[in-house]
């Protein structure tokens, strides 16, 4: 999917624009980075996916989403950088996008009471 489709609905701004690379997978670990994906950094309590940049290049990140300061000299002019003010916030809407918003399709069904809830819910 191309990275401006999956951009849709999120406040960004280029960092570095190299066209609008067509987007195979979105990570957040950049040990599970292939190429075509797009990585997301994302800040953790252990660890700043901000200073994973450059290995999820070498895997083959073709974009870099990001909220936080990083080098760009460390990032070739054919990787796509894009900064957000939430990067985690960015993450649900770069997923709902690449999955066609597949959370609008789901048909949920609540069951609740003091008796007969498994009877209901194998009946259904």
């Amino acid at each position: 999917m191309k990275l401006s489709a999956l951009l849709e609905g999120i406040s960004y701004f280029w960092m570095q624009q190299s066209g609008d690379p067509d987007c195979t997978q979105i990570c957040f670990d950049s040990r599970k980075v292939q190429p075509g994906a797009l990585f997301v950094c994302i800040k953790g309590e252990f660890s700043d996916g901000h200073r994973y940049v450059e290995e999820a290049i070498r895997a083959g990140a073709c974009a870099i989403v990001c909220d936080g300061v990083f080098s760009l000299a460390q990032v070739p002019s054919r990787v796509a950088v894009v900064r957000v003010a939430k990067a985690r916030q960015a993450l649900a809407v770069l997923a709902a996008n690449f999955y066609h918003h597949a959370d609008r399709r789901l048909k949920l069904i609540g069951v609740t009471g003091t008796n007969g809830k498994s009877t209901s819910v194998t009946f259904l």
